[in-house]
């Protein structure tokens, strides 16, 4: 990477062919290499400053393999990775995207890139986060990369886009905006809006798509609701409350999906629609969970009851109960 440089992002290519690892520095370099055989040089690197960019800060990959994308310093640039063969097996680079100019919204102009998110399916399209919450779409058209159209507010709005996620058949762009907190949703081939959703009434960080259903996804805000719902009929299909969540994610299969809560819950939610998943509780507790904790000298957790590491308290043949402590009429088998 080069003396007194910085380590900016690192991404492994989502190719189970191209075994490429990129990583990216302060002086604009991104230098490819193979965790085949984990060589100490790398495959090729960039020159630095490239595309008038003095630093990387966000990289990502499209889904083939072939293409990576870099932002920094207020500079778009998507990189083709050659194929073997192609010009002694060197990066080329593929098209550079001058934010200043080159946008139909002029309140992008000079804005620092903040995310980089390419349609996985397609890979004709990425949404481009930048900071002050502003969103463009840009597409491949004729070989070029060009901006469609600004998703939500404008830059210098106060209301800011603080989430953003396509859907895993690129049909749709997610987002969630700042001020008001709705949840919009957006073509992913033309821009225009398809739904306002208000779904939240605090602030929204994290949206995730169904691996297998592409329409169905799941939004999590700091109000504590957690809600599923369809991209493209706008219907909710499920809602449900928790403490303020920044981060939920599906499961590979998609029967399950998970939240995260600040105060350290984690949920963990089932889209199976048996008749045993409907009639058990929806919040499940066991009576030490609630104990009193104190800390020793090491700073480790101690429950106050027994005496003993929190983790270390014996859960068996302790009864389910409800969020108030309460044990339910009917009680799971035990072991």
């Amino acid at each position: 990477m080069g003396e007194r440089t910085n380590i900016t992002c690192v991404e492994f290519s989502p190719s189970p062919w191209q075994r490429h690892l990129a990583v990216c520095a302060d002086n604009a370099t991104v230098s490819i290499f193979s965790y085949d055989d984990f060589s100490l040089h790398p495959i090729v690197g960039t020159p630095e400053g490239i595309g008038r960019a003095s630093t990387i800060d966000t990289f990502s990959w499209n889904a083939l393999g072939n293409e990576f994308f870099t932002g920094g310093d207020r500079v778009l640039n998507a990189w083709r990775v050659a194929v073997p063969g192609e010009h002694d097996r060197e990066r080329q680079l593929f098209r550079t995207l001058h934010v200043t100019g080159q946008l139909e919204a002029p309140e992008c102009s000079g804005l620092t890139i903040a995310s980089i998110k390419p349609d996985r399916y397609t890979n004709n399209s990425i949404v481009v986060g930048y900071e002050r919450g502003a969103c463009v779409l840009f597409r491949r058209v004729g070989g070029h990369w060009l901006p469609i159209t600004l998703l939500g507010p404008s830059a210098d709005d106060e209301n800011g886009i603080t989430s953003s996620q396509w859907s895993n058949d690129g049909m749709f762009v997610v987002t969630a905006e700042q001020r008001n907190f709705q949840v919009c949703v957006w073509d992913g081939h033309t821009g225009a809006r398809m739904h306002t959703l208000r779904l939240h009434s605090h602030f929204v960080y994290n949206i995730a798509c169904h691996p297998v259903h592409p329409r169905l996804m799941v939004s999590c805000g700091y109000d504590g609701n957690i809600v599923l719902f369809d991209a493209f009929s706008g219907r909710v299909y499920a809602q449900f409350k928790a403490g303020r969540t920044a981060d939920c994610a599906f499961s590979p299969s998609g029967d399950h999906f998970a939240a995260s809560a600040l105060n350290g819950d984690l949920h963990i939610f089932s889209c199976v629609g048996t008749a045993l998943l409907l009639r058990a509780p929806r919040m499940q507790f066991l009576p030490c969970e609630t104990n009193p904790l104190s800390y020793d000298a090491n700073l480790f957790a101690i429950d106050d009851h027994t005496q003993l590491l929190a983790h270390r308290v014996q859960r068996e043949g302790e009864p389910l109960c409800d969020v108030h402590g309460m044990p339910f009429d009917v009680q799971p088998p035990q072991p």
